[in-house]
């Protein structure tokens, strides 16, 4: 007889302070990204400073809802954790 593999635990992301408002974002119901307070520029995902013009003073906010998609993934082939439930978005 051969032993059942044992269930893999989906990965649960563990929030720190860096990533910690947008993981309450999600817990809210809401998308929260940053924006740099000195050129604008919207930030996704978390990190300590602007992509576009290198300051490290950004801001929280709530996305408005109003956005493009350009692109999306729907994968066929399940990741530790995800076996019988795909095809997942």
């Amino acid at each position: 007889m051969t032993p059942t593999p044992s269930p893999v635990a989906k990965f649960t992301p563990q929030p720190v302070p860096g990533t910690r408002p947008f993981w309450e974002g999600t817990q809210a119901g809401e998308l929260r990204l940053q924006v740099c307070d000195s050129c604008g520029t919207h930030v996704l995902y978390p990190r300590p400073h602007c992509h576009q013009c290198g300051a490290e003073t950004l801001s929280w906010v709530r996305a408005s809802g109003r956005a493009r998609l350009y692109s999306y993934v729907i994968s066929h082939l399940a990741m530790p954790g995800w076996a019988g439930q795909t095809p997942y978005v």
